[in-house]
């Protein structure tokens, strides 16, 4: 009898490890504002209790893969529109004629990604793709429409780091965390051949 090589993907981890390397910001980053970052911090999880519990389910690194890209979506989403209304808006016009017309993940994901490239460094046209593809992506495991095609296994992957990134840019810059120290998380390990995996979602 043959037999097959199964792979088992987990979407959930209970244990979390504590990682054995620095944070990508460290507090020596912001010793200097520490006080107006932990403020802002402080604001921001007691005002919106439940988007800050969102916000830590993702950076613990609790789900995994199909579970993971959701959540992350969810995350960026939840930010959206609570914080970018009246920009995302503005995305959703140029396309539509109508001011009736609903926003969709597509409008979110597109104003964020043009909100942090002056981190990210890509150009527009690229920000756009990017959250057609993505939003396609997550519209197919939220609905599973018959027409509609899956995506690969690279693209929620490299989706999944990609997000992960963008959500980490949105707190940092929201917590008015030195421009410079944000910048060099993308020279970290982790994070230094981000366009090369951005290149891979499609």
């Amino acid at each position: 009898m043959g037999y097959c090589d199964c792979e088992l993907i987990l979407n959930y981890v209970e244990d979390i490890k504590t990682p054995e390397y620095p944070f990508l910001i460290c507090t020596n980053a912001f010793e200097s504002s520490f006080q107006d970052v932990w403020d802002k911090w402080r604001v921001f999880t007691t005002e919106n209790k439940h988007i800050a519990a969102l916000f830590y389910e993702m950076i613990s690194d609790h789900s995994r893969r199909t579970n993971r890209f959701l959540n992350l979506c969810q995350c960026l989403e939840t930010y959206s529109k609570h914080f970018r209304a009246i920009e995302v808006e503005t995305i959703r016009n140029k396309y539509l004629s109508t001011k009736k017309a609903r926003v969709t993940l597509k409008h979110r994901l597109e104003d964020l990604f043009l909100y942090v490239n002056h981190y990210l460094l890509l150009e527009e046209d690229k920000c756009i793709e990017l959250a057609e593809t993505i939003s396609k992506a997550r519209n197919f495991f939220t609905h599973y429409g018959k027409g509609d095609k899956e995506p690969s296994f690279d693209c929620i992957a490299y989706s999944n780091m990609f997000l992960h990134f963008t959500l980490l840019l949105v707190i940092y810059n929201m917590l008015g965390i030195d421009d410079r120290f944000i910048l060099d998380c993308k020279f970290r390990i982790m994070y230094k051949r981000m366009n090369e995996y951005i290149e891979k979602i499609k």
